[in-house]
């Protein structure tokens, strides 16, 4: 059950928390036509990471290999998607004439609510695996 409601909340948080943040830092995006496009990262990015943290919370006590495994599951799953988008990104953008170190820099700020949750599962799930 705290899986469905993670799911739930998960989406719809990070994609608030995303629309706030490009509010306070880059709001001129908020103005560009496509920027409705953010949200189909958002929001499963935020059903994937917010089904993760639903189900390590009641069981990080006892199973602790268990709660690991499926946190490094849920890193995995956002973490490969996001990685190519910035890498593709990148590589696109040295054709054009940018700087692909400033444009990779650009990204992970542009994505900064998704890579802080991403981080802390990641580290949650090293936590929990070693603790076992």
């Amino acid at each position: 059950m705290t899986s469905i409601i993670g799911a739930i909340i998960g989406s719809l948080g990070l994609s608030l928390l995303t629309l706030v943040f490009h509010w306070l830092f880059f709001r001129s995006t908020l103005s560009d036509g496509q920027y409705g496009m953010v949200f189909l990262f958002t929001l499963p990015a935020g059903v994937i990471l917010g089904t993760a943290t639903g189900y390590i919370l009641p069981i990080a006590h006892g199973k602790s290999v268990r709660g690991g495994v499926i946190c490094l599951i849920g890193f995995g799953l956002v973490a490969v998607p996001l990685s190519l988008y910035l890498l593709l990104t990148t590589s696109n953008s040295s054709t054009v004439g940018q700087n692909p170190i400033s444009t990779l820099v650009e990204g992970l700020l542009f994505a900064a609510p998704t890579v802080a949750w991403m981080s802390w599962l990641l580290l949650r799930g090293l936590f929990l695996l070693k603790r076992r």
